[in-house]
């Protein structure tokens, strides 16, 4: 649904690292399009070195979803645990020892590791925010002023545009772009599938 007009050279991190504040903690609740986001009331995944396109469609959920791209299984369990996330993971035995904090994933592509966690991400089907994180960096997107996005994207989407969010980790901006029905489509597809 949104489109990305870069910063060049932006380099992608092998792996992605948050501060984690305490449910109790008092934070700004973010907004999204007028929408809340509390990131306390749902699930927070860590992804292996092989689902980065899952982490990519989780994020496209509004899943907070970081993804670990060379780290050894031993980093995975320190992240899973001191991050308070769930490991997706094709690796049985890592996920047997990670017991609970660990999902394990299967299929040949991503529509059937998608639908191997489907039916356990149910119950939040309701609390998701799609197209609300960067898809790139995993970090929410802000609302942006209009007349802020000038300059920062190609004059045409500046003129035929109203709204724009950007990412304030790797400077992104987005906007309904001309792939926001496909983009849709895989949402609706994804929602029909932890619902079914």
């Amino acid at each position: 649904m949104y489109r990305g007009f870069g910063v060049t050279g932006y380099r992608r991190r092998a792996i992605e690292v948050f501060f984690i504040l305490p449910r109790h903690a008092e934070t700004p609740t973010p907004r999204y399009m007028g929408r809340r986001v509390d990131p306390m009331d749902r699930p927070r995944f860590l992804a292996d070195r092989m689902l980065g396109s899952l982490a990519k469609k989780l994020r496209l959920l509004g899943i907070d979803t970081a993804y670990a791209g060379d780290a050894d299984d031993s980093e995975l369990k320190y992240l899973v645990r001191n991050q308070n996330r769930i490991l997706l993971t094709r690796n049985i035995d890592l996920s047997r020892s990670l017991d609970d904090l660990a999902w394990p994933v299967t299929g040949k592509d991503i529509r059937e590791e998608f639908l191997s966690i489907a039916e356990k991400l149910k119950p939040f089907c309701d609390l998701l925010v799609p197209f609300s994180r960067c898809l790139e960096c995993n970090n929410l997107l802000l609302s942006m002023d209009p007349t802020e996005a000038q300059g920062k994207v190609p004059p045409f989407i500046y003129q035929s545009q109203k709204i724009f969010t950007h990412c304030p980790s790797c400077g992104k901006v987005f906007w309904k772009g001309t792939h926001s029905e496909r983009m849709e489509e895989v949402v609706r597809w994804m929602r029909g599938a932890m619902e079914g």
